[in-house]
């Protein structure tokens, strides 16, 4: 489930800029598909299928908002 880390903030008005953080920490990954023979290597390397729990992923987002009227 994807939550807020850090509040979202305006950056400008115009354009309006606004910038935000988020985590989820409770996704699940599956094996690769469509890598051909290096499908099970990649697998091994990265540690796939990696259950629920045991991931993380933590972003920092910049969005720009403009009006195309």
């Amino acid at each position: 489930m994807l939550k807020d880390t850090v509040p979202t903030r305006v950056i400008s008005g115009d354009p309006l800029v606004l910038a935000f953080g988020a985590r989820d920490a409770e996704f699940s990954a599956p094996r690769t598909s469509g890598c051909g023979p290096l499908g099970r290597v990649l697998d091994r390397a990265l540690g796939l299928p990696s259950t629920a729990g045991a991931n993380a992923f933590d972003m920092d987002v910049m969005v720009a908002i403009r009006s195309y009227v």
